[in-house]
C-alpha cells in the first residue's frame, strides 16, 4: 500500500527555460546543444559531466563551476554570464504535479523530495517555492555529497525518515533513477514523455485517502533530526550521552554505568516519548544519537523546553541553538504558543549564553535542591516572545 510520495524535482516539479533565452542571444539548435553539453556534460564536452555532478554533490563551488565553463567557452561569455548570474529567471514551476502535493497531504500521504541539485540553485529554484513548505522531508545531493542513481542516496531518505520502501511511490523523469528505486522495492513512475506525465497526474489524483495519515513525528534542522527513540539506539545514547558525568552535571538524571542499565533506560525513554513531545537528537547525516530534547505546553499561550542535552563530543557546534530554535518553531506552529520558556542553572554559563544569543530575557530565579547530591542551586528561567 502506498503511503509516501517521493518526487524528483528537475523536470518533475520545476522546468527550465534557459534554452529560450539562448535563442534570444542568437543560438540555433546546434549551438544550444553545444552549450548544454558544455555546461551539464555529455557529447562535445564530456569532461563537464564530472564537473556538474561535483557541483550537484556540493564538492565544487559556484565560482569554480562558473570560472571553468567560462574558461572553456570564452566566445560564449555573454550568454553564459547571464546563465550563472540570473538562474532564478530560468526556472518555472510545473503546476500539474506541484499542485498535487497539497491534496496528497490532505489525504494523509507523506511527501518527500529526492533530488540532484546544487545548493545555490536549490535555494533559488526550490526552497523559495510554495510547494516546498508542504513537503515532510528532503534528501538533496549538495547536502549529502552523493546523488542518484547511487543506491546509498535512496537509502539515506528511507533511513532518515524511517520509510518502508514498499510503501513509497517515486516519480522521476529518468529511467535509470526509477530503476534504482525499484531495486530497493519502491514503486515508480517514469515521467519520460507527456503521456507518462499525464498518467502520473491521474494516478496521484485517484489515490485514496489514508485511514491512518502518515505522522510527521520528527523535527528537522540543518544538521539534526529530532525523532522518537528506538531500542537499537541504546548503545549510541550510552556511549555518547548517558555515560558522561559532564553531560549530567546540570541535569536531574544520574550517569548510566553499564550496558544492561542503558538498555533498560532506553526502554523507559521509549515509553516516555510515546506520551510526550520529546525526542532523541540525531546527527542528520550519520543518524548517530547524540542527545535528547523536547517541549511541553504549560498553558494555552506558553510552551517550555523539556530538558535539552548533548553529549560532550557534540557541543560547541551550534547544535544547541538549532534545537532551541526548532522547538520554538514547533511551539509556535503546532501549539500556537506566544511565549517560549527556557531554563538554565546559574552556573551553566554555556546554556545562559545560548539563551542570550537567541534573545531570551530572564524573568525568574528560583533556589532548588539537587536530590542527587543534596546541594542547592539557582535555576534561571528565560522567556522569548514568539
Amino acid at each position: 500500500m502506498i503511503r509516501h510520495i517521493i518526487f524528483d524535482v528537475g523536470y518533475v516539479l520545476v522546468d527550465y527555460t534557459w534554452k529560450y533565452k539562448f535563442r534570444e542571444f542568437g543560438y540555433d539548435g546546434e549551438g544550444i546543444q553545444r552549450l548544454a553539453a558544455g555546461i551539464f556534460g555529455g557529447g562535445v564536452q564530456g569532461e563537464a559531466l564530472t564537473l556538474w555532478q561535483s557541483y550537484d554533490n556540493g564538492n565544487v563551488t559556484d565560482e569554480e563551476v562558473r570560472a571553468d565553463i567560462l574558461r572553456r567557452f570564452p566566445d560564449d561569455a555573454p550568454v553564459l554570464t547571464w546563465f550563472f548570474d540570473d538562474p532564478a529567471s530560468w526556472c518555472t514551476v510545473m503546476h500539474d504535479l506541484a499542485e498535487a502535493i497539497a491534496p496528497l497531504k490532505e489525504k494523509g500521504y507523506g511527501v518527500f523530495l529526492l533530488s540532484n541539485y546544487p545548493d545555490r540553485l536549490w535555494q533559488l529554484h526550490v526552497a523559495a517555492q510554495p510547494f516546498h513548505a508542504l513537503v515532510d522531508g528532503e534528501v538533496v545531493s549538495y547536502a549529502e555529497h552523493l546523488g542518484k542513481p547511487d543506491l546509498r542516496f535512496y537509502r539515506r531518505l528511507l533511513e532518515r525518515y524511517r520509510l518502508n520502501a514498499e510503501e513509497c511511490l517515486f516519480l522521476d523523469d529518468r529511467r535509470d533513477n526509477t530503476l534504482a528505486a525499484e531495486s530497493l522495492g519502491m514503486q515508480t513512475l517514469t515521467l519520460d514523455s507527456p503521456d507518462a506525465r499525464r498518467r502520473a497526474v491521474e494516478t496521484l489524483a485517484v489515490l485514496p485517502k489514508l485511514e491512518q495519515p502518515c505522522p510527521v513525528d520528527w523535527i528537522e534542522t540543518a544538521d539534526l533530526l529530532l525523532a522518537k527513540g528506538r531500542l537499537s539506539d541504546w548503545r549510541g545514547m550510552y556511549e555518547n550521552v548517558w555515560s558522561h558525568a559532564e553531560t549530567a552535571r546540570y541535569m536531574l538524571w544520574s550517569v548510566t554505568t553499564s550496558e544492561p542499565d542503558a538498555i533498560a533506560r532506553m526502554e523507559r525513554t521509549i515509553r516516555f516519548q510515546s506520551e510526550h513531545d520529546t525526542y532523541l537528537v540525531y546527527e542528520k547525516h550519520s543518524l548517530r544519537p547524540i542527545g535528547f530534547a523536547g517541549l511541553e505546553q504549560l498553558d494555552a499561550d506558553t510552551c517550555s523546553e523539556a530538558s535539552i542535552a548533548l553529549g560532550p563530543a557534540f557541543v560547541r557546534r551550534g547544535y544547541g541553538k538549532q534545537i532551541v530554535q526548532a522547538l520554538c518553531r514547533r511551539a509556535k506552529t503546532v501549539y500556537r504558543a506566544k511565549t517560549f520558556i527556557y531554563s538554565a542553572r546559574e552556573k551553566n554559563m554555556a546554556s545562559r549564553a545560548l539563551a542570550a544569543s537567541l534573545g531570551f530575557q530572564p524573568f525568574e530565579r528560583e533556589t532548588r535542591l539537587d536530590e542527587r547530591n543534596g546541594e542547592l542551586y539557582t535555576l534561571i528561567r528565560y522567556r522569548l516572545a514568539l
